[in-house]
C-alpha cells in the first residue's frame, strides 16, 4: 500500500494544526501573534479567556515547550504554573517547538483580524509590570508596524535600536532603525537622525554602496529641511557633509575629498558654535594630507585641532581620533617611539570613557608600532585583543584589518601556514 506523504515540512505542520481541537487550534494561532516565545498570561489577556487547558494540551503534543530552567519541572508543577500564569498574568514563558511551526501558524491567521490582534499585543506588552525601555521595545514596535500604527511605532523602534547598539547588537539595531524609517513619512525631518545612526552600522559592515545611499539621503534632507531656524539647518548640512568627506577618504577618493574641504571649511566657520566641527574637520583634513604624502602638514593640522576638543566624553572621543591621526603620521615617517607614546595616550583616553571601538583601533595601532619595532609577540597580542573587540562589535571592516595585520606578523616570524590562514580570512 502506498503511504501518502505531505509535499513539504510546512504541509506536514499544517496537517497537524488542522487535526487539533478548535479551541487548541485558536489558542496556538493566537500565540503566534505574540512571537516565537510568549507569556501565558499575555496570551490569556489577548484572547480574553483562560487558556491553561489548551496550553497543557499543546505542550503535551510537543507543539509548545516550556522555558528551560523553570522551577516547576514536574507535571503537577507545570499545571500549577500555567494556571497561575493565565489567571494572574504571571511570567510563565512558553516557546513554539520550531521556527517553522511558528511561521506556519502566523500564515494561518485571518488577515482581517491581524491588525487588531497586533495592536492589542503591543498594548499588553507595554503594560508589563517588568517592562524595560529599550529591552522590550523591539517586539512592541513590530506589533505596532503590523497594526498599521506607524506614528506610534517610531519611538519604540528607536529605543530598541539604541538598546541594541549599547549591547553591540548591530544586526538588531539596523533592523529597528530601518523599521523607524518605514514608520516615518518621506518628508519627515526625523529621518535625518535615524539615518545618522544607521550609516555607521553600514560602514562597519563594509557595505559601501548602501552607506553612500544613506549619506546622500542625509544631504538631501539637510538641504530641504523646513520649519527650523537657519543655524540648525546649516549645522545639519555640516554634519552630513562631514560624513561624506569621511566616506570619500575611506574609499580612497582623495580628489573628491580635496574638492569638498574648502566648501566645508566655509560652512563650519559660518556656524555659531563651530569648535566641535572644527575638531572633526581637522581630523579629516589630516587624513587627507597624509594620504597625499604631506606628512608634516598632516601632523600639524591634527595637533592644532586638539585645541577645539571639549572636556566632555564627546570631546575626549575626538581627542582620541586626533591622537591616532598624529600617531599614523609618526609611524609613517619612522618615528616609532613617538608613535608608540601617542597611541598609548589614545588607548588610555579610550578606556577612560569606555569606548570599545576606539580602544580596539588604538590597540591595533600599538600592534603596528610593535611589529615595525620587531617586537612581534607584543604585536600579535595587541592585534588579537583588537580583533576580539571588533568581533564583539560586529565590525567586519575593522576585523579584516586586524586579520591582515596578524597574517603579516606571523609571516615575519616564519609561521607561514598560520599567516596564510589569517590572510585568507581577511
Amino acid at each position: 500500500a502506498e503511504i501518502e506523504l505531505p509535499p513539504s515540512i510546512e504541509g506536514a505542520l499544517q496537517a497537524r494544526i488542522d487535526e487539533l481541537a478548535p479551541g487548541d487550534r485558536d489558542t496556538l494561532l493566537a500565540a503566534a501573534i505574540l512571537g516565537r516565545s510568549f507569556r501565558a498570561g499575555e496570551l490569556a489577556e489577548l484572547v480574553e479567556q483562560n487558556v491553561s487547558r489548551s496550553l497543557r494540551s499543546l505542550t503535551s503534543l510537543d507543539l509548545l515547550e516550556r522555558e528551560l530552567g523553570s522551577e516547576q519541572d514536574s507535571e503537577p508543577g507545570m499545571d500549577l504554573a500555567l494556571d497561575l500564569a493565565t489567571t494572574r498574568g504571571g511570567p510563565e514563558t512558553l516557546h513554539f517547538s520550531t521556527v517553522s511551526l511558528h511561521e506556519v501558524c502566523k500564515a494561518q491567521i485571518p488577515p482581517a483580524s491581524l491588525e487588531q490582534l497586533h495592536g492589542r499585543a503591543a498594548e499588553i506588552k507595554l503594560r508589563r509590570r517588568d517592562y524595560g525601555p529599550g529591552r522590550d521595545d523591539g517586539p512592541i514596535a513590530d506589533h505596532l508596524m503590523h497594526a498599521g500604527r506607524y506614528a506610534e511605532a517610531f519611538a519604540p523602534a528607536m529605543r530598541a535600536a539604541r538598546h541594541a547598539e549599547n549591547v553591540a547588537g548591530n544586526v538588531e539595531a539596523y533592523y529597528y532603525l530601518t523599521q523607524a524609517l518605514r514608520a516615518l513619512d518621506s518628508d519627515d525631518p526625523r529621518r535625518f537622525d535615524v539615518l545618522l545612526e544607521r550609516e555607521p552600522i553600514l560602514r562597519a559592515w563594509g557595505r559601501r554602496r548602501a552607506q553612500g545611499a544613506d549619506i546622500r539621503q542625509l544631504l538631501a534632507i539637510a538641504d530641504n529641511l523646513e520649519g527650523i531656524d537657519r543655524s540648525e539647518r546649516e549645522q545639519k548640512q555640516v554634519v552630513a557633509s562631514l560624513r561624506l568627506l569621511r566616506f570619500y577618504l575611506e574609499c580612497g577618493r582623495t580628489h573628491r575629498a580635496a574638492r569638498l574641504v574648502p566648501r566645508l571649511q566655509a560652512k563650519v566657520h559660518a556656524l555659531r558654535e563651530p569648535e566641535h566641527f572644527l575638531a572633526i574637520l581637522g581630523e579629516l583634513e589630516s587624513e587627507l594630507m597624509f594620504a597625499r604624502g604631506h606628512f608634516e602638514e598632516a601632523e600639524t593640522i591634527a595637533r592644532d585641532a586638539m585645541a577645539f576638543c571639549s572636556g566632555d566624553s564627546r570631546g575626549v572621543r575626538q581627542r582620541v581620533r586626533l591622537l591616532r591621526a598624529m600617531g599614523r603620521v609618526q609611524l609613517g615617517t619612522g618615528r616609532l617611539q613617538s608613535a608608540g607614546e601617542t597611541f598609548r595616550e589614545a588607548l588610555h583616553l579610550a578606556r577612560s570613557i569606555g569606548h570599545r571601538r576606539l580602544e580596539g583601533e588604538a590597540l591595533n595601532n600599538i600592534g603596528e608600532v610593535a611589529g615595525r619595532s620587531t617586537h612581534y609577540q607584543e604585536a600579535i597580542d595587541c592585534f588579537k585583543a583588537a580583533l576580539a573587540i571588533d568581533r564583539d562589535l560586529g565590525d567586519r571592516f575593522a576585523t579584516g584589518v586586524k586579520l591582515a595585520n596578524l597574517g603579516l606578523a606571523y609571516t615575519a616570524i616564519g609561521l607561514y601556514r598560520r599567516a596564510e590562514r589569517y590572510l585568507r580570512k581577511a
